[in-house]
């Protein structure tokens, strides 16, 4: 027996919508047609399905789902195939399923969710989920606190180190330091971990040599330059700094560095507090700054720290920058 994921096809049916004149509105009515609480009520089903490990992963059974795609291109005029679907679909394996059975209607999608909660597994999800919640919220705070929070007027006559790391949730595959010091700039581009795959800009960096290091020696480089700099410099720099973190590099055993981050600078002095189009390429477009072979980290590292180069010029200056004049705004805070 085939299980379809009720979410994954609701994506996917939403992301294929196509209806002249699309709105926001015409999408949710397709998003609530694929609501479990629909289909539930609709097909009087006998049975519901979910997964062990997922808080809400609902499932459907094959002649359901091929019932639903069908009324749903006659409601809404479109042509979804069934074995477009098709890769949505599961084994059913009884171990890997919560099954409800439905003794008679009407039946509270609500209330069946909440007895799906009760279970162990899930309990045990919930929990991870909240403390998942609470360390990224302490972290989040942490960064926060760390990060000047206005622009430094001594940019030019300081060490700055800009850091950035290519990764995923398993590995770490490459760090790039590019580092100011007195306005002259020399760069660092480490691999840890070789990425597979044609679209991987590993090899392309442009500043220097790459270098093939294990984990133990990139620790201990970029410990070194945090021992030396006056700022690290990021760009949405809070996953940086849980890196750091994971690697035992807490920025209090450097008391001397302060933190910037260009994705913080940008709306406050450049997009009137506005945080779109703030990504790396979006600001290093706006400032002109021009660029090649972008998440590389040794590329992007460098970038960086040319865009804050351009950001303290233009704030010195007043030179006009996103349609507005922009100025230096002093603090007590700046050292």
């Amino acid at each position: 027996m085939l299980l379809y994921r009720l979410d994954a096809i609701r994506n996917y049916v939403v992301s294929k919508y196509n209806k002249p004149y699309i709105t926001t509105e015409s999408r949710k009515e397709v998003s609530d047609f694929f609501s479990p609480s629909y289909m539930v009520d609709r097909y009087e089903m006998k049975e519901m399905f979910f997964e062990n490990h997922y808080m809400t992963s609902f499932l459907v059974n094959e002649d359901d789902m091929m019932k639903h795609i069908l009324n749903f291109n006659l409601k809404f005029n479109q042509n979804v195939a069934a074995h477009k679907v098709i890769k949505f679909a599961d084994d059913f394996q009884p171990e890997q399923y919560h099954v409800y059975k439905v003794d008679s209607y009407p039946v509270n999608y609500n209330e069946v969710v909440e007895n799906h909660y009760l279970n162990e597994s899930i309990q045990h999800l919930i929990t991870l989920k909240k403390e998942a919640i609470r360390i990224d919220k302490e972290r989040k705070n942490y960064f926060n606190s760390i990060m000047m929070d206005e622009f430094p007027s001594d940019i030019k006559t300081s060490k700055v180190l800009s850091l950035d790391f290519e990764y995923d949730q398993d590995q770490i595959y490459e760090i790039g330091l590019s580092i100011s010091d007195n306005g002259v700039i020399f760069d660092k581009y480490l691999i840890t971990n070789l990425k597979t795959g044609s679209r991987d800009n590993q090899f392309q960096f442009q500043f220097g040599e790459t270098n093939i290091v294990p984990i133990h020696t990139m620790v201990n480089t970029l410990t070194q330059y945090l021992s030396q700099a006056d700022y690290l410099l990021l760009h949405g720099g809070y996953n940086d700094i849980s890196i750091l973190n994971r690697f035992n590099i807490k920025l209090e055993d450097f008391p001397n560095i302060k933190v910037l981050d260009t994705y913080h600078f940008y709306p406050k002095y450049f997009n009137n507090n506005s945080q779109d189009n703030s990504t790396l390429l979006d600001i290093l477009n706006r400032f002109s700054v021009e660029y090649k072979h972008l998440h590389n980290a040794g590329n992007d590292a460098h970038y960086t720290l040319e865009l804050l180069m351009k950001m303290d010029h233009a704030l010195e200056n007043g030179i006009t920058v996103s349609n507005h004049r922009v100025k230096r705004v002093k603090s007590s805070n700046q050292m």
